[in-house]
């Protein structure tokens, strides 16, 4: 639990705005476990890895 709401120990990222593209899903199964590559995960991995440049730089 979250005792405070602005607590600078956790960090959140909203993937969900990555089902609207449109290479998001290889064709002609469009199922939600095949994904095209390069695709969202590596752009995922990309907004990780500055996050943790960030935290790296900062301390």
């Amino acid at each position: 639990m979250i005792e405070k709401e602005n607590d600078d120990r956790f960090h959140f990222f909203n993937v969900s705005i990555s089902n609207y593209r449109g290479d998001a899903h290889s064709q002609p199964d469009s199922d939600c476990l095949h994904t095209c590559l390069p695709g969202p995960v590596d752009d995922w991995n990309k907004f990780f890895y500055h996050q943790v440049a960030k935290l790296v730089n900062n301390a």
